[in-house]
């Protein structure tokens, strides 16, 4: 039972308490003026009576046990059962309700990826590989907006080398499966290996291209035109590596006539190599065992051309 139920109650017998204390000191009045018979007290009583009555019929449900009222009101526990299935329904209806939107809202977001993917056009092509017509695999490429895409069996066909996906590191390696590891390393990655010299340019960040035999040079570095210094580039190889690689031209940006110089190559601070390089060569490519060099040194003399040393890489 209520807080407010209990005072509401308390209140209708204070009032019930009042009116049959006055009811009896105005009839004692009377009584003292003139005689009354019972069936005129009664007559005056009833409509209080009738009040009273009426407030215990109201309040009858609050004060007994539930499971009495039935008794006194069989609809009660009709009405109550009716009105907590309209409840359980109006849940219902708001759940479902709630799902659909929710579910609506997960197709709107879907429709709307749907809408921006790009899907592919589909042919099947036939293979020609140096002239050489290729029926082994399904060549088949896909046209996405305007943009070609050949499948695996393509280009299986054209390296003759296995190619495999790694869905993990989402990369695609092309050879063995146990080669399925990076073990090279461009400079470009890493440029910091580079960390020092006398007369050379860096390739990360020039604000002009460099070209050897007309195409542009990179991952790597440039000795100028200086021909009374030597030039001098030092890596830092910190003896991560097995093999370093790279080609060695006359940059086409250089002004001084055709001048062979001599390339030496320190290791750790002693002399391992020494090469002749041509400026009449487009390129000449140099591979070099770099096991447990920290420290790698490349220095060229007695040439006032410059030269580029680029498509540095590293093997692990």
């Amino acid at each position: 039972m209520s807080t407010f139920l209990v005072v509401f109650l308390g209140i209708i017998l204070l009032l019930i308490f009042i009116s049959m204390f006055l009811f009896w000191r105005l009839n004692t009045r009377k009584k003292n003026q003139h005689e009354q018979t019972k069936s005129d007290l009664i007559k005056e009583f009833s409509p209080l009576i009738v009040a009273y009555v009426g407030i215990f019929i109201t309040a009858l449900p609050y004060l007994v046990p539930e499971e009495k009222v039935p008794v006194f009101f069989p609809e009660y526990e009709d009405k109550i059962s009716e009105i907590d299935k309209l409840k359980k329904d109006n849940n219902e209806l708001k759940s479902t309700i709630a799902n659909q939107t929710q579910e609506q809202t997960k197709l709107s977001k879907k429709n709307k990826v749907l809408e921006e993917k790009n899907y592919a056009e589909l042919t099947k092509v036939s293979l020609v590989v140096d002239g050489l017509a290729m029926e082994a695999g399904n060549n088949v490429v896909a046209d996405v907006n305007d943009i070609l895409y050949f499948n695996e069996d393509v280009l299986k066909n054209f390296v003759e080398q296995e190619i495999s996906y790694n869905e993990e590191d989402k990369t695609i390696y092309i050879g063995k499966k146990s080669d399925q590891k990076i073990t090279k390393q461009k400079i470009s990655e890493q440029y910091s290996i580079l960390y020092g010299g006398e007369n050379y340019t860096s390739l990360k960040d020039v604000d002009e291209e460099y070209h050897v035999g007309g195409e542009t040079i990179a991952d790597g570095f440039i000795f100028k035109e200086y021909s009374w210094s030597e030039r001098i580039a030092l890596l830092n190889t910190n003896n991560k590596f097995t093999k370093v690689e790279f080609d060695v031209g006359r940059i086409d940006e250089s002004t001084s006539s055709l001048e062979n110089g001599k390339m030496k190559i320190e290791f750790n601070g002693e002399k391992k190599h020494q090469e002749n390089i041509r400026a009449d060569i487009t390129s000449q490519h140099y591979e070099y065992d770099i096991t447990n060099v920290k420290t790698l040194k490349l220095s060229l003399a007695d040439s006032g051309s410059s030269f580029g040393f680029y498509n540095i890489v590293f093997t692990k």
